[in-house]
């Protein structure tokens, strides 16, 4: 084997280990542009929000959360880009396509290269609904 082709095979892996990690995880899960557009979201997360992962693509995280909760939001997604943070958590509301209010914590990372942030990515994990 060539380390062109060993190499190649090594990035296959790592992409299906990805792949499965994310489509397979019990935890909801996002990748999104900059500007909150979901590029990529699991099973886990389409079934909290009473959806599919097709319907979830080309929507805003920002549309699925609880007004009230958009500004904070917001401004974790600025600490990201400008990158004063790597990360954030965040207790926070989504609202599901039934109109149901989901209290969740979403972890957010900022995927960053040479040319700085590119996407986030989002653990969301839902919690229980205070008595």
């Amino acid at each position: 084997m060539t380390a062109a082709t060993e190499a190649a095979a090594s990035i296959e892996h790592q992409q299906e280990l990805f792949r499965l990690s994310f489509e397979e995880s019990p935890v909801g899960m996002a990748v999104s542009r900059l500007d909150g557009t979901l590029i990529q979201v699991n099973s886990a997360l389409a079934e909290m929000l009473d959806s599919t992962p097709e319907r979830l693509l080309g929507s805003t995280m920002a549309s699925w959360t609880h007004p009230g909760d958009r500004a904070v939001d917001a401004d974790n997604v600025d600490a990201l880009i400008r990158q004063t943070a790597k990360s954030h958590t965040l207790d926070k509301r989504l609202v599901t396509r039934d109109g149901r209010t989901l209290p969740v914590t979403v972890i957010a990372t900022a995927v960053v290269n040479r040319d700085g942030p590119q996407l986030v990515v989002a653990h969301v994990v839902p919690r229980d609904s205070p008595s």
